[in-house]
């Protein structure tokens, strides 16, 4: 009798995938908000976080998809984590290389740059962890 294949999808493959995917996403949905509406109010400021919570529920889709409809709660917080984990660095650093290209070299926001991107990083990846946890109640599969 054959053994079932084992199953070789790995989180982090697909984490990081759709995680550089996300955090381009919420990149150019800052940056394009940016220079079209630069005093936008807080609540369209901050709607990039949807574009996280699209980008978690279809990394852990993706993972269910190529893990043979299978994904357990553990399986898909993880996954989501280290999605948030990824966009936020990556959302980061592109925020990070914007502020340096177009803000003057005496501006008080560049001065500060680098302690903004280890905040924006952290919250990110909290606020994408909690959101991982909440999706991961609903796209669970049992094994």
């Amino acid at each position: 009798m054959l053994r079932p294949s084992p199953i070789n999808t790995s989180t982090a493959r697909v984490a990081l995938r759709y995680g550089i995917y996300t955090g381009v996403g919420m990149a150019l949905y800052t940056t394009v908000l940016r220079f079209l509406w630069p005093t936008a109010p807080a609540d369209i400021r901050y709607a990039f976080m949807l574009v996280l919570v699209f980008g978690i529920t279809r990394g852990m889709l993706a993972f269910r998809k190529e893990n043979k409809n299978k994904m357990n709660l553990l399986q898909g917080w993880g996954a989501g984590s280290m999605l948030s984990m990824a966009a936020g660095l990556v959302y980061g650093l592109i925020n990070l290389l914007l502020i340096f290209l177009y803000e003057p070299a005496t501006s008080n926001v560049r001065n500060t740059a680098s302690l903004g991107f280890l905040i924006i990083v952290a919250w990110i990846a909290l606020v994408g962890s909690l959101m991982a946890l909440v999706a991961a109640f609903f796209y669970k599969k049992k094994t």
